[in-house]
């Protein structure tokens, strides 16, 4: 049984919006280990980790860079 890592990332993606800043960075470290683990989702989580680099939490911005 295969796992879809494009359900993965839908799934952890649709809380990003409304998700604390604690949540938003470990969340960046989920989307981190999809891209690594599977290609097709690197561009995505290169653009999420894109827009948190501005972020004004430390926390959030060093997990974006």
């Amino acid at each position: 049984m295969g796992v879809d890592p494009r359900k993965i990332f839908d799934a952890i993606n649709k809380h990003q919006s409304s998700s604390n800043n604690k949540a938003k960075a470990m969340m960046l470290n989920a989307f981190t280990k999809l891209a690594v683990k599977y290609d097709s989702l690197k561009e995505e989580v290169q653009m999420i980790c894109h827009l948190c680099t501005e972020h004004w939490d430390p926390d959030v911005q060093q997990r974006g860079v």
